[in-house]
Parts: C-alpha cells; sequence; structure tokens
C-alpha cells in the first residue's frame, strides 16, 4: 500500500497537482450517488471536483454525510434534498446501473477512460503514452 501511495502522490506532482491517499480510503458510494444527485441538477462537474479536493487534497471524510452535505451546497445544490436524497437512496438504481456498466467493460480501478464503444479501456492511473499507443492504434 505503501508503494501505491507513493506512486499516486509521485504521478500527481508530475502534473502539479498535491494529492495524497489519505486516511479516509472508504467506500465512496454515497459520494457517488451525490454525484448522480449534482447530475440531474446540473451541477456535475462543480461537485465532482470539489469531491475529489475533499478527499484527496483535504482530507476530508467523503462517507459522511455532513461533508457531502457541506460539499453540495457549496456546489449550489440544495442541502436538505441532497440530504433527503442521500437517505432514501433515490439515485441507488443509476449508480447500480453503473456498476454494472462498467463490470462489462472491464473496469476495475478508477480513472478509467473508455474509448470505441467500450472495446478499448485504459484503467487506473496511467502514463500518457499508454493514451499515445492506444490513439495511435485506433487511427491505423
Amino acid at each position: 500500500m505503501e508503494a501505491v501511495k507513493a506512486n499516486f502522490e509521485r504521478l500527481g506532482a508530475a502534473e502539479g497537482i498535491r494529492v495524497r491517499l489519505n486516511s479516509h480510503q472508504c467506500s465512496s458510494r454515497l459520494a457517488l450517488e451525490g454525484a448522480k444527485y449534482a447530475e440531474n441538477k446540473g451541477k456535475f462537474t462543480d461537485y465532482h471536483r470539489m469531491v475529489f479536493q475533499a478527499q484527496f487534497v483535504e482530507d476530508r471524510d467523503i462517507v459522511d454525510m455532513d461533508v457531502l452535505a457541506d460539499i453540495a451546497g457549496k456546489a449550489e445544490l440544495d442541502q436538505d434534498d441532497f440530504r433527503a436524497c442521500l437517505a432514501e437512496r433515490r439515485m441507488k438504481p443509476m449508480v447500480d446501473a453503473d456498476v454494472a456498466e462498467a463490470a462489462r467493460l472491464g473496469v476495475t480501478a478508477v480513472p478509467a477512460f473508455i474509448f470505441n464503444d467500450g472495446a478499448e479501456v485504459i484503467v487506473g492511473a496511467q502514463p500518457l503514452e499508454s493514451f499515445r499507443q492506444l490513439l495511435k492504434m485506433l487511427r491505423e
């Protein structure tokens, strides 16, 4: 795990991004359901960036409903409706469908990049050269 952490931080630093695997490595299921909520409200990008920042830069616990509601508020989402949505698990079926689709495509980690309707998938933090090789192959 220490090697994974060091590599993650090294890859971020190479791109000028200070990231770290923190003490809150956990299931991000509620954060994913929150992302579906944000997507439906047209605020996915803002919410997603703030969750990433909270988890990998600020060392916040993205399993904590208060943390997620705070992020939702900063993303200009209705915090009360957001909390109710997560408590009632309204977005669970949509996230379940996404997880099933990811499994079908062979996605086993994040990030994952899907090309050609799933015919080609790059999984995990990969060097730029992996993308260059795939794009070259796709052009041929």
